[in-house]
């Protein structure tokens, strides 16, 4: 739980969203909205492009682990039902809420 915390913390300081105040979970939930709808505005791309990077970099780092029939669609469902479920997360600076529902949904198998 350290090493999430110390990630989430990282994470947090080098994401735009610590320099932009507005870009917090309310945005991202706007975009997950628009997202499902099919709706292709600004607030859609970003949600996506924000939660595909963070995605990548936890697979990356073997964070998380998938399989090879992942696809982002997955992740960008995953995150935008836990801001549904968790609205007071909308508050705070998205990478915390986007880390832990990604680490919850795709665990890697102990070692």
């Amino acid at each position: 739980m350290k090493k999430l915390k110390a990630l989430a913390t990282i994470l947090l300081l080098a994401s735009p969203s610590f320099v932009f105040a507005e870009f917090d979970g309310n945005y991202l939930y706007k975009g997950y909205k628009d997202y499902n709808r099919e709706y292709n505005s600004y607030d859609a791309f970003g949600y996506m492009g924000f939660v595909r990077g963070v995605t990548a970099m936890l697979i990356i780092d073997k964070k998380i682990c998938v399989d090879d029939n992942f696809a982002f669609s997955q992740a960008f469902d995953t995150v935008g039902e836990y801001y549904k479920t968790h609205p007071k997360s909308r508050t705070i600076a998205p990478v915390l809420p986007v880390v832990l529902a990604l680490t919850h949904e795709f665990p890697c198998p102990a070692n």
